[in-house]
Order: C-alpha cells, then structure tokens, then sequence
C-alpha cells in the first residue's frame, strides 16, 4: 500500500477502502449527507491535519507518520474498532441503560 504523500492540502480525503465500509444509514439518513456516503462508498474518508499557526508550511514528521500508519495498518485499525465496539462500548452502554446485552456479532456497522 502506498504512503501519504503531503500536497500541500491540510483537509482532503483519504483512500482507505476496508475503513470507509464502516457506515451506518442512521448516521446517513438525510439528504446533505448523501455527498459523504458517495465518497465513503468510493473508499473515500475525510482527513484533515490539524496543526497549530506557524510559519512551517508542511506537516510535521510526526503527523505525516501517523497518516502512513492509517494507510498501512488500515485492516488492523477496523478489526481493533470492531473490538472496542463489542467488548466495551456497547457492554458500558448497557450497563447505563440497565439492560444486559446478549452475546452477538454487531450489526451496527454495515461491512460491505
């Protein structure tokens, strides 16, 4: 897989297709997010550098690693967000609702 190479764009849109295959159509119901949801579905997803004002007009070393690291470690990345979903999140927010959560594969995220 290729590296992410800085053009000079600080918001812009990366290519991770497996990352982009977690959608759910209650975050896109409605009609201004159909832009999104196209480009989520060509494998797109929205980045942007966030970085303090300064007068260095690249990213730094450490922030153009961590984009390498999300392009090439992208299937770890959703088999580790799978994990936190089942395992934690949806277990804490069960205990908060009072109710116990029968053991199941998630079917929040659509994996297409």
């Amino acid at each position: 897989m290729s590296n992410y190479k800085f053009n000079g764009d600080w918001k812009f849109e990366l290519f991770l297709p497996e990352l982009s295959k977690i959608k759910s159509e209650k975050w896109f119901k409605s009609s201004h997010h159909v832009h999104h949801k196209n480009k989520l579905i060509n494998g797109l997803v929205p980045c942007q550098i966030v970085d303090e004002r300064n007068l260095f007009p690249d990213p730094t070393l450490e922030q153009e690693a961590a984009l390498n690291y999300l392009v090439s470690h992208e299937i770890e990345l959703v088999n580790s967000l799978f994990l936190i979903f089942e395992d934690k999140i949806n277990q804490q927010y069960a205990e908060w609702c009072g109710d116990a959560l029968p053991p199941y594969k998630l079917d929040f995220f659509q994996m297409a």
